[in-house]
């Protein structure tokens, strides 16, 4: 896994983004799906949707439905939504509004 789509904080995308065996980094703003195989959402960055992935690392803004078999949330992170995971590390400072399910 070499490659990386990056979304720079300067950039606000919204859509569908499949990018199956790939790693995602956003550090702008991004509303609608992500399904990758790692996802980072950077300090700063705000999500508004769902995302499906194998690791997923949420250090900025979420809204919405998460779907992975390793999450981990930041003490930067700010979370509102359904989270569906089979580990979780969550950070002293991070904020959890929601749902949290096993990948069944």
């Amino acid at each position: 896994m070499s490659e990386i789509t990056y979304i720079s904080k300067e950039v606000s995308v919204e859509g569908i983004l499949d990018a199956d065996d790939l790693k995602v980094v956003v550090a702008g703003s991004f509303s609608g799906n992500i399904n990758a195989s790692e996802v980072i959402l950077e300090e700063g960055s705000q999500f508004n949707g769902e995302v499906d992935a194998r690791v997923i690392v949420i250090e900025g803004e979420l809204k919405g439905k998460v779907k992975s078999y390793q999450l981990k949330v930041s003490e930067t992170a700010r979370v509102d939504g359904e989270l569906q995971t089979n580990s979780i590390e969550v950070a002293s400072g991070a904020e959890i509004a929601g749902s949290i399910s096993r990948v069944s």
